[in-house]
């Protein structure tokens, strides 16, 4: 009976000391590293800027948490379109800490909606962990109608050759 009685005790003291360990900053952070199965975590994945004015220039802010022991660093972008690009790149998290990405996303003038991905890769000592999208979201409801000679000026465009010679438009560096 005592034997039982001994070993139900180190049993509660083993769930207690565990349970304590989960409630420090380090034992948080190995329970969120199980949970993703990576050393880092970068969240949201998804802004959605809500209704914004035609043409308008937004920043959105997406969080980079590293859940390793080591610098966790966001060192190059891919984005679906040259108007959503971040604005601090190379971006390093300390161990344990976490480090805040700006996004700028440039909203079309002439667009009801904007949805744009930012593709991020991940990496730890310069090798490359993965490659995690983030996604911006917004509304223009009121759209601008373009004029007439921004009309011509983008059918023109389309007319020259591209700059890379692969029969497309030209590069518009007036902007979205």
């Amino acid at each position: 009976m005592k034997k039982i009685a001994a070993f139900a005790g180190l049993a509660l003291f083993a769930v207690l000391a565990a349970a304590g360990f989960l409630l420090t900053e380090r034992g948080r952070t190995a329970l969120e590293r199980l949970y993703y199965g990576r050393p880092f975590v970068i969240y949201p994945d998804r802004i959605d800027l809500g209704d914004c004015e035609a043409g308008a220039e937004m920043t959105a802010t997406f969080y980079l948490k590293n859940l390793s022991g080591r610098e966790i660093s966001i060192i190059a972008e891919k984005s679906t379109c040259p108007c959503l690009f971040s604005v601090n790149l190379p971006l390093t998290a300390e161990p344990g800490k976490t480090a805040e990405l700006k996004v700028c996303a440039r909203l079309s003038k002439y667009a009801p909606d904007y949805d744009h991905a930012l593709l991020l890769t991940v990496a730890e000592r310069g090798e490359a962990l993965a490659i995690c999208p983030v996604r911006v979201t917004a509304s223009v409801p009121e759209p601008l109608e373009p004029t007439q000679e921004e009309i011509d000026a983008i059918t023109e465009n389309l007319k020259k050759p591209s700059p890379k010679g692969d029969g497309g438009p030209a590069a518009d560096s007036s902007g979205p």
